[in-house]
C-alpha cells in the first residue's frame, strides 16, 4: 500500500540522497549488502532480546532498501542484476528478522511454542507475498498493493519490538499479511482469467479466419479449374 502511493513522494527525497551518495563513490549494491548485514544483525538482537536494538536495527536496515535504487538511478545502472540481488537480499532480511522471532520465543526465558510457531507463519507469509508477485511477473502479470506489503511489515515490526508489544506485531503481520496473499491471488486469478478468455477469442477468430481463407483458396481453385474446361470446350470447338 504504501509502496503504491508513497513511493513518488519518497522519491522526491531519496534522489537527491542518492545523486549524492553515488558522486561519494557509494555503488548501490554496496547499499544493498550493506542492508543485508544490518538485518541480519538485527535478527540477532531480536532472537537475544535486545528489542530496543533491534528496534533502531529495523529502522537502520530499511534505509538502504529506500536509497539504492535511487542510486542506481543516479548512476544510470538500473539492470535486472542489481533487481535480482535487491529482491534476494530482502527476502534474506525478512528471513533474519522473523527468524529472530522465532528463536526468541522458542528459547527465551519462558518457552512460547504457539507464538514462534506464529512468528514462522508470519515468516511464511511474508515470503509468499514476494512470491506471489515473482510468480505472477514470471507469466506476465504485474501485481502490487495489498493491505500488509514490505514497507508496512516493517514499520509494524519496528515498532511493536520498541515498545515490548513484539507479539501484537506478529499477530498483525501474520492476519493481515495472509489478508494480502489473497488479495494477490485475487488478483492474478482476475487478470489470467481475461487474459485466456481474450486468448479464447483470438483463437476463435483465428479459426474462422483459416476456414475463411481455406474455402477462399477452394473456390479460387474451382474457378480456375471452370475457366480451364471452358477454354479446352472452346478451343475443340474452334478445331
Amino acid at each position: 500500500m504504501l509502496d503504491q502511493h508513497g513511493r513518488k513522494y519518497a522519491e522526491k527525497i531519496t534522489s537527491p540522497i542518492g545523486i549524492f551518495l553515488y558522486k561519494c563513490g557509494i555503488s548501490a549494491d554496496m547499499l544493498t549488502v550493506l542492508g543485508l548485514f544490518v538485518a541480519i544483525a538485527t535478527g540477532v538482537a531480536v532472537a537475544t532480546g535486545h528489542h530496543v536494538l533491534a528496534g533502531l536495527g529495523v529502522l537502520v536496515a530499511g534505509i538502504p532498501d529506500l536509497l539504492d535504487g535511487s542510486i542506481a538511478r543516479a548512476s544510470g545502472k538500473v539492470n535486472s542484476r542489481g533487481q535480482f540481488l535487491d529482491s534476494l537480499f530482502d527476502r534474506i532480511s525478512d528471513a533474519a528478522l522473523f527468524t529472530g522471532a522465532v528463536w526468541f520465543y522458542a528459547h527465551g526465558e519462558r518457552s512460547q511454542a504457539f507464538m514462534a510457531a506464529l512468528s514462522a507463519i508470519a515468516l511464511t507469509v511474508s515470503l509468499l507475498i514476494s512470491y506471489a508477485r515473482a510468480l505472477a511477473a514470471a507469466i506476465g502479470f504485474q501485481i502490487k498493493g495489498g493491505i500488509m506489503e514490505r514497507a508496512e511489515r516493517l514499520i509494524v515490526f519496528g515498532v511493536s519490538i520498541v515498545f515490548g508489544y513484539l507479539w501484537i506485531g506478529i499477530w498483525i503481520i501474520a492476519v493481515l499479511g495472509s489478508i494480502t496473499l489473497i488479495q494477490r491471488h485475487i488478483k492474478v486469478w482476475k487478470l489470467a482469467t481475461q487474459a485466456n478468455g481474450l486468448a479464447s477469442k483470438l483463437a476463435d477468430l483465428q479459426a474462422k479466419y483459416d476456414l475463411f481463407t481455406e474455402k477462399r483458396a477452394e473456390n479460387k481453385a474451382k474457378r480456375r479449374s471452370i475457366r480451364k474446361q471452358n477454354h479446352e470446350q472452346q478451343d475443340g470447338s474452334d478445331n
